[in-house]
């Protein structure tokens, strides 16, 4: 018989979880997967990363002009992401 178990993280309230390349605010871990590998950013980091990402005539068409950062701010959000 082999047991196996299922993680799920589930960000707090206003968060999101990443591990620099994922992101959500409810992460299913797979075999192999560790916990310790995610941490929580804020919505707005998340959606600065998100926008920054995004190709110009998407940005247009999907985001809303009220997203707080620009792409520089962005840019500092995505490397400070990274880091941790």
């Amino acid at each position: 018989m082999t047991i196996e178990t299922l993680t799920i993280l589930k960000a707090s309230e206003g968060m999101m979880l990443t591990d620099g390349k994922e992101y959500g605010s409810i992460i299913h871990l797979g075999k192999g997967r560790n916990a310790e590998e995610f941490h929580e950013i804020t919505q707005e980091e998340y959606d600065a990363i998100q926008k920054a990402n995004m190709p110009e005539e998407l940005k247009e068409e999907i985001l809303p002009e009220e997203l707080p950062v620009e792409n520089e701010e962005a840019e500092d959000i995505i490397e400070e992401t990274m880091e941790e």
